[in-house]
């Protein structure tokens, strides 16, 4: 899936957001796994779709991947869009 170097890079995005908000790293990844859980249990065919393009190496993504995959799609709307 992701290379053990943007999985770092992902995970230091974590640690200055929380770091910016006075929070710990625990709690930034915890924020980021409601928003996966809420995403992955939307019923709603937009975010169906948008959400099962989303690949992830284990059972559930992890906050490291949200934050790649999130890029990615920035990324491919600046491109495409």
């Amino acid at each position: 899936m992701y290379t053990t170097q943007k999985i770092r890079k992902a995970a230091a995005v974590i640690d200055q957001v929380a770091e910016m908000h006075g929070v710990s790293r625990q709690q930034v990844c915890e924020a980021l796994q409601s928003v996966i859980e809420s995403g992955r249990n939307n019923a709603a065919s937009s975010e169906k779709s948008i959400w099962n393009r989303f690949h992830f190496a284990g059972a559930a993504p992890t906050a490291e991947e949200l934050i790649l995959w999130a890029a990615s799609l920035v990324r491919e709307k600046r491109i495409g869009g």
